[in-house]
């Protein structure tokens, strides 16, 4: 299961567990993150957009290319709303977009991350 490390401004980073074909946003959404600006969540409008600085993503529908064009893409420009990590991810976000709205859900995620960490360490050993 991939594993994406956020960077939120200059905030300490998160790492949550991505689950298969599961997208940056849904991730964000199920360890009780949400964004401030909610947009279409569609490909669209370009309120979700990240920077990709480690690995990679694909899109798991089409993105408009006026809202994520090809020169903002080829730099690490993604829309979370449909970027599916292909591995783990490290991914940066403007301060203040993404908060914590749950720290139940987040305090879940993160034992999910701490189950799949220590199976990956026991399966390598």
């Amino acid at each position: 299961m991939p594993v994406m490390t956020l960077q939120i401004g200059a905030e300490p980073e998160i790492r949550l567990p991505v689950r298969p074909g599961e997208t940056i946003d849904a991730a964000f959404t199920r360890a009780g993150y949400a964004r401030r600006r909610k947009g279409c969540r569609r490909g669209g409008c370009g309120q979700c957009l990240i920077t990709v600085l480690h690995g990679s993503v694909t899109d798991d529908r089409p993105v408009a290319v006026t809202v994520l064009p090809p020169a903002q893409r080829a730099v690490g420009g993604a829309l979370a709303c449909r970027a599916v990590p292909q591995g783990d991810v490290v991914v940066r976000a403007d301060a203040g977009s993404i908060r914590c709205v749950s720290p139940l859900q987040k305090e879940l995620a993160l034992r999910e991350l701490a189950r799949i960490t220590t199976t990956t360490v026991q399966e390598g050993s």
